[in-house]
């Protein structure tokens, strides 16, 4: 019998918004979604990326919807995976938002490499995060217990917390959440979001999108040891320039020792709109 380390692959889906580099750099398995445009069915970043998405999305009659990857798609990737690693951790999308870890739950009944998933409780940077956790914890020669050990204390402990421009496409798409007892309010109204326990929930509602962007701000690291090092992100849809703000005022309050930016995925950018900024924070 072999006494050296089993080789442990880390697998995500395509909304956890952590870029191409750092996958490669890091050998991160990703899963598609699927975004459903008309007739056509189109593997997230594989066949759209978020420029043309967000240029379509203003023009095109039809609106979108997503779907979230078969057992199928679970069960090619485990099996491919298997080429090359002993044991899988796959760390994906909240339960509550996508019906993904049931697909990927359905396939790892269908293969002998053994499968461990974690529910990350949340969506975009905020499921990057808890993929990050996992690396480091693999990084510093975790076996498959501390890794998903360090993804789930990560899940359970970060703040995501985000500003969109209208409760339109998160009405939509059905994932409006708690969230839903804002609509029909006054129309420049714009709602401070957060992601409680894998769901969209209200924060509260700010008059202008300058206050609601420095209320997200001043509630990014709330329930955090901000005397302990502290991680975050900013993400953006179709918002370069509010991206660029938010993270140089980001860490100006919070001083990360990590920090990452992301533009949000077209999946994510369904049921968040165009001009979507938020900012993730948690204790490293």
């Amino acid at each position: 019998m072999s006494d050296s380390p089993k080789r442990i692959a880390i697998l995500t889906d395509s909304t956890c918004d952590l870029s191409q580099e750092y996958r490669r750099k890091h050998n991160i398995y990703v899963v598609p979604q699927l975004l459903v445009w008309g007739q056509e069915t189109l593997r997230d970043e594989y066949d759209i990326d978020a420029e043309t998405f967000f240029k379509r999305l203003a023009t095109d009659p039809v609106h979108p919807r997503t779907s979230q990857p078969s057992v199928g798609d679970f069960l090619e990737m485990y099996n491919q995976i298997g080429q090359e690693a002993d044991e899988i951790v796959a760390v994906l999308i909240s339960h509550h938002l996508s019906g993904s870890i049931a697909s990927a739950e359905g396939a790892k009944e269908m293969v002998d490499i053994p499968v461990h998933i974690v529910n990350s409780l949340s969506v975009t940077l905020g499921l990057g995060a808890a993929v990050m956790a996992a690396v480091a914890a693999r990084e510093a020669g975790g076996d498959v217990a501390a890794i998903v050990a360090a993804a789930e204390e990560r899940a359970r402990n970060h703040n995501l917390v985000f500003v969109v421009d209208t409760l339109e496409y998160l009405h939509k798409g059905g994932r409006i959440g708690g969230a839903r007892k804002l609509l029909g309010t006054a129309l420049n109204i714009k709602p401070v979001l957060q992601i409680v326990d894998g769901r969209i929930e209200p924060r509260e509602s700010v008059r202008t999108r300058s206050k609601a962007i420095t209320r997200m701000l001043e509630v990014a690291a709330e329930g955090l040891d901000t005397n302990a090092p502290l991680g975050g992100a900013v993400l953006h849809g179709n918002a370069p320039e509010d991206g660029a703000l938010v993270a140089e005022r980001y860490r100006e309050l919070y001083q990360p020792q990590e920090f990452t930016m992301s533009e949000v995925t077209p999946i994510v950018g369904v049921h968040s709109g165009p001009g979507v900024i938020g900012v993730v924070s948690y204790n490293l």
